[in-house]
């Protein structure tokens, strides 16, 4: 989940990238969208989904929504190599280019392709239904 800890927009892009990256690659590889059909419904599925809609109640965290959904994106629908997310001069190079952008226009840019493709769910949660979502799994989390 998504806290204020961070400073700017790219720690908090950055963030988001490599938490939906550690998701989606598997055994040193993303999952392709055949693979990906067999996680729906599990554990994983979901915590993609929340990692990709809750967070817009926190400081930067439209940039940390944004970060997770181009990570997917670029790993399981492009050929992109997920393995550059490794050098951070590429990865500053990379948010460069979507700096100046509106991160809600951004993080909306690749939602039809996640839920058309890949059967995920990404929506648009304003801030307060992003807290009350954030309280409900934090609960929840603590009474397993």
């Amino acid at each position: 989940m998504i806290l204020d800890s961070h400073t700017s927009s790219y720690s908090a892009w950055r963030s988001g990238f490599d938490a939906a990256l550690d998701l989606v690659v598997i055994g040193g590889k993303p999952f392709t969208l055949d693979e990906f059909v067999l996680v729906h419904d599990s554990e994983l599925y979901w915590n993609l989904n929340t990692l990709i809609n809750v967070g817009r109640d926190s400081t930067f965290g439209v940039w940390h929504l944004t970060g997770a959904r181009m990570a997917i994106y670029m790993a399981c629908l492009t050929n992109w190599d997920y393995r550059q997310a490794q050098d951070e001069q590429t990865m500053v190079d990379l948010f460069d280019t979507i700096e100046r952008e509106n991160p809600e226009v951004v993080c909306a840019r690749v939602a039809d392709d996640l839920s058309e493709q890949m059967k995920l769910l990404p929506t648009y949660m304003p801030a307060p239904a992003s807290q009350i979502l954030q309280h409900w799994i934090n609960r929840s989390s603590q009474e397993d």
